[in-house]
């Protein structure tokens, strides 16, 4: 296997637990680029790191043949370094991709001056990330010089699916990831084909689209609906809320139904649909992996857009011609999510004092049916009343 270079923004749990991970079995030499000074030197150090599995052994893995810049002092070893590079990655959060659009594009305009093709994967937990990433770096330069960036810039949307936390030790940050990984990458849009070839670890296909939305709507969406439930019943991780039967089959339940709307769109298989519900819930009942309720529920806002994964499968569902009271419920729950500590949770729970639930069911989440905005806000004034509603109306 010839060893490859590949330029990857973000050393975070998902940057280093995921990607890396799957980089360095492929056979690929990274440079991580972060703004974590004390990690940089580390990694430039020592040229490794390691992860570890939140399995019973707690097993260790070495990743190697590594190395790290900083984003705000060696913009010049960056644009350098992508030059030499094969391929380019991101895991730094949606919110970042705006912030790092100008380096980007510096660095794909160095490429396109040298007349060397690239690709480019924003591996983030969102819809077609780097389809995004591709408008903010549009937007940083000119109409000749953003016709020569396509020209030589293969934009790569993925999907990508691992529990990643984190813990020191010895005053080093490590991740700790479940053992399960999955990345998946649309095929037609790489510009160099000995990229796609060495990445053997990673799942290639036509259609993204139902890899993206079965992660939504299954993994995410079971994920999020356990801690907004979670919340309202006073648990404090994703494990223990899960570890309540009724909180676990009502979560169950919600992922089932949004598989009806995976089966109807790609005729998924319901046998394999179901295995990978079990699967799923496994993950997130992990005694391995201790998810915070803050930390899963963080950012209610986002995570209750039209095109998100509690919002989304039940406008999907509606055009169906179906309603279930379990999806309205959901919604009903994270809308009386409450963190002081979370700034989304904070402007949502600012909105829904001033403007009522209606005006942001409207204008936020996108739902103009008038019988669902009537059903949430029900369900939201029962749930205020009396938590244990969310299990009677199922």
């Amino acid at each position: 296997m010839v060893m490859l270079k590949a330029v990857h923004f973000g050393a975070g749990n998902i940057g280093r637990g995921l990607i890396g991970e799957v980089l360095n079995k492929d056979g690929f030499e990274i440079t991580f680029i972060d703004i974590n000074q004390e990690l940089i030197d580390y990694l430039n150090a020592n040229g490794k790191y390691v992860i570890e599995y939140a399995d019973e052994k707690g097993t260790q893995v070495e990743i190697d043949n590594v190395s790290a810049l900083n984003i705000l002092a060696d913009e010049k070893d960056i644009v350098n370094k992508v030059l030499e590079a094969d391929l380019i990655t991101t895991s730094i959060g949606m919110g970042n991709l705006k912030k790092i659009s100008k380096l980007m594009a510096k660095c794909l305009v160095a490429r396109g001056l040298a007349n060397k093709r690239i690709d480019l994967i924003a591996n983030e937990n969102a819809i077609n990330a780097t389809d995004q990433l591709k408008n903010e770096i549009q937007n940083q330069v000119s109409e000749d010089v953003w016709k020569m960036i396509l020209k030589n810039t293969g934009f790569v949307n993925s999907a990508i699916d691992r529990q990643a936390l984190s813990k020191e030790v010895d005053g080093l940050n490590i991740p700790v990831v479940e053992p399960y990984r999955e990345w998946v990458v649309e095929k037609s849009k790489f510009k160099n084909a000995y990229v796609l070839e060495q990445l053997k670890n990673v799942i290639c296909v036509d259609d993204l689209k139902p890899y993206i939305e079965r992660k939504l709507y299954i993994v995410n969406a079971g994920h999020a609906i356990a801690a907004y439930v979670g919340y309202i019943f006073e648990k404090r991780t994703v494990q223990e809320a899960l570890a309540d039967e009724k909180i676990f089959k009502f979560v169950r339940k919600v992922m089932l139904i949004n598989s009806r709307y995976l089966k109807s769109e790609y005729s998924m298989n319901d046998k394999d649909l179901e295995l990978f519900i079990e699967n799923t819930l496994k993950r997130h009942k992990s005694p391995y992996v201790k998810d915070e309720i803050s930390r899963v529920a963080r950012s209610p806002m986002r995570k209750l857009k039209a095109d998100e994964r509690i919002v989304g499968p039940l406008l999907k569902l509606r055009k169906l011609g179906q309603l279930p009271k379990e999806s309205i419920i959901s919604v009903a729950a994270a809308l009386n999510y409450r963190d002081k500590d979370d700034l989304e949770a904070l402007e949502m729970e600012s909105i829904l004092s001033q403007s009522g639930t209606e005006l942001f069911l409207k204008t936020h989440c996108g739902i103009k049916d008038k019988k669902i905005i009537k059903a949430i806000e029900q369900a939201v004034d029962e749930i205020r009343n009396n938590r244990d509603s969310i299990f009677e109306k199922i």
